[in-house]
């Protein structure tokens, strides 16, 4: 989408000043940042730029705090599909609780779960040593590679 947005000064319901156009995406779960002036008329307008794939036609990743398990000096990051189609191979990542990356894995391609039986990937993320996992999170596919149903199942706090 394009927003482009402005000050109505004149009161015919069309930006006059401060106009600003800017790309966004819209998504059932990622929010869009709207600015309105003080004591002013702002006026949006949104135009569809590119058409989004449809969400019966996404994969959706997710984990859970249960799914993420530490044994020893392994993370075990248990990764469902849950969409109606099958998932990109992408990867999984393990962040310290400053967001440094402490260690990656790999998630295959996940068929969709359209037969009703569960589709997961178990990941074992290898800490380094002095690695500690109190305070940091698991997410994957951190680069939103995947355009997927909701990213809001994707990360989890440690």
């Amino acid at each position: 989408w394009e927003i482009t947005q402005g000050i109505d000064t004149d009161d015919d319901d069309s930006a006059d000043q401060a106009i600003e156009t800017r790309a966004a995406v819209f998504e059932r779960t990622r929010p869009v940042e709207l600015t309105v002036a003080p004591r002013a008329t702002t006026v949006f307008s949104f135009k569809l730029k590119t058409p989004g794939t449809p969400y019966w036609l996404r994969p959706d990743l997710g984990i859970d705090p249960q799914d993420v398990r530490v044994k020893g000096r392994e993370v075990h990051v248990t990764v469902h599909s849950l969409g109606s189609v099958p998932s990109a191979p992408t990867e999984v990542v393990l962040r310290d609780r400053n967001g440094r990356v402490i260690a990656t894995g790999k998630i295959p391609v996940l068929s969709a779960p359209i037969d009703l039986r569960p589709k997961i990937a178990e990941v074992i993320l290898n800490l380094p040593r002095e690695a500690a996992v109190a305070g940091g999170s698991v997410e994957i596919d951190p680069g939103h590679a995947q355009e997927e149903i909701t990213r809001l199942n994707n990360g989890v706090k440690l």
